[in-house]
């Protein structure tokens, strides 16, 4: 994958826009022009680099267990 710089300014700019807390819904930012799996490396990309604090791949909540 290569890493497109203007996708990662986009997601910034939409999280700040979008959810003032800082959080993002499961469903993750929609950006034109751009595929959830690409948008979702991205947030990857982000959290690896430190420029989110978290990040939970789709992946990751389907393999997760959850208990009261």
């Amino acid at each position: 994958m290569k890493r497109d710089m203007e996708l990662i300014r986009k997601i910034l700019f939409k999280i700040e826009e979008t959810y003032p807390a800082g959080r993002l819904v499961i469903d993750g930012p929609n950006i034109e022009g751009y595929d959830m799996e690409t948008i979702a490396d991205h947030c990857q990309l982000m959290y690896e680099s430190g420029l989110i604090n978290a990040y939970i791949s789709i992946d990751n909540i389907m393999d997760t267990e959850v208990s009261p």
